[in-house]
């Protein structure tokens, strides 16, 4: 029946809600958790790890891997260790590809980590992150004093007294 006219019907506004932790499946298998360790698995930033340490929601993309440990592995003691000049030479002799190295999750998995105790580990782990603190420190104060020195510099070119 050409021409014939179609009932129009009204536009109802459809009924939204906001996709709920766990109701995807994206969530769950890319979720993020407290403890986890990323590592980059493709392109310039490769090998390059995360430590994740926070309680919001987050998930991570599919160019990364998600390490979660049980209790035999403390997740900071592998996180130094991934970062690590052992373990980097492992993930370069692993890389496939030219232009966009990769590398991939079961040859990850065949990789090597130092295997000692939890309570060894935990002491290495505690000893990094402090002097990574005091690294860290160090460099507020460097960076403070630079400031200080360009004020100094760009006070002492307007002919301000300087002393």
């Amino acid at each position: 029946m050409l021409g014939a006219k179609r009932a129009v019907r009204p536009f109802r506004k459809p009924r939204l809600a906001a996709l709920e932790q766990g109701q995807a499946g994206p969530r769950r298998r890319f979720g993020l958790r407290s403890g986890d360790v990323l590592i980059n698995r493709s392109g310039e930033a490769l090998g390059k790890v995360a430590y994740f340490a926070s309680d919001e929601p987050a998930v991570f993309s599919d160019f990364t891997m998600r390490f979660r440990f049980n209790d035999k592995m403390n997740p900071r003691f592998a996180w130094h260790f991934f970062r690590s000049v052992m373990f980097q030479a492992q993930i370069e002799r692993e890389l496939r590809g030219s232009s966009v190295p990769n590398i991939f999750p079961p040859e990850v998995e065949r990789m090597l980590i130092v295997a000692c105790d939890p309570a060894r580990q935990n002491s290495i782990a505690r000893v990094i992150d402090e002097e990574l603190a005091r690294l860290d420190a160090m460099r507020t104060r460097i960076e403070a004093k630079r400031q200080e020195i360009d004020r100094l510099i760009d006070d002492a070119v307007r002919g301000a007294d300087v002393r």
